[in-house]
C-alpha cells in the first residue's frame, strides 16, 4: 500500500510543470485569453467576417451579426447531446475547438500585435484581423 502511495506521488510530482504560460482545458465553458477579447474583422468580398471574444465566450461575426457559441451549448443543457470545448491558450496562440453533439468547430488564433491577430482557417488559409 505504502509503495503504490509513493508511486502516486511520485507521478504527481513528475506531471507538475514549471512553465505557466500555457494550458490546456476540456470543460463545457470557455476562457479566451484576455489579449483575445474583443471584436476582430476582416473584409472578405464585400462582407465583414470575424470573431468576437469575452472573458467566457466566443462568438463568429458576420456583418455586425454575433453568433455566439456559449448560448448555443447552453440549448443542450439537460440533454443527452455531448458537448465540449477544449482551449489551449498561451500569451500568443489560442487554439479552441467546440464540440456540439458530434459537430465540431476548431479556431486557432495567433497574436500578431495589440490590434491584430491571425485566424488559420486550414493548412493553406490564413486571415488577419483587425481589432474594431
Amino acid at each position: 500500500m505504502k509503495k503504490l502511495f509513493l508511486l502516486a506521488v511520485l507521478c504527481g510530482l513528475l506531471s507538475c510543470s514549471d512553465d505557466d504560460t500555457n494550458s490546456t482545458t476540456t470543460s463545457k465553458e470557455f476562457h479566451p485569453p484576455a489579449w483575445t477579447h474583443g471584436t476582430w474583422i476582416y473584409n472578405a468580398g464585400g462582407q465583414e467576417m470575424g470573431l468576437k471574444f469575452s472573458a467566457d465566450n466566443v462568438c463568429t461575426v458576420t456583418n455586425s451579426t454575433a453568433i455566439c457559441y456559449k448560448e448555443s451549448l447552453a440549448l443542450y443543457e439537460g440533454t443527452q447531446a455531448q458537448t465540449s470545448v477544449t482551449e489551449d491558450i498561451s500569451e500568443t496562440v489560442y487554439d479552441v475547438t467546440i464540440n456540439i453533439s458530434g459537430a465540431i468547430n476548431s479556431y486557432h488564433i495567433e497574436k500578431v500585435s495589440p490590434t491584430q491577430i491571425n485566424w488559420v482557417i486550414n493548412s493553406s488559409s490564413t486571415a488577419t484581423l483587425t481589432k474594431q
